[in-house]
């Protein structure tokens, strides 16, 4: 899966919603791909806009 934001934003860290990332989540694994980095990459992005 790939998402590619505008490119004004390309390089701010943004957070999708609570829904979008469940929905993400579920299908990875509905299709066995492990989680992991999907729930890492969303813990950096809130520790970046954190900063």
């Amino acid at each position: 899966m790939l998402y590619v934001k505008a490119k004004q934003y390309e390089t701010m860290p943004a957070i999708t919603s609570e829904y979008y990332f469940e929905i993400i989540r579920q299908g990875y694994r509905d299709n066995g791909i492990d989680i992991e980095p999907i729930v890492v990459a969303l813990s950096e992005a809130k520790a970046e806009i954190l900063i």
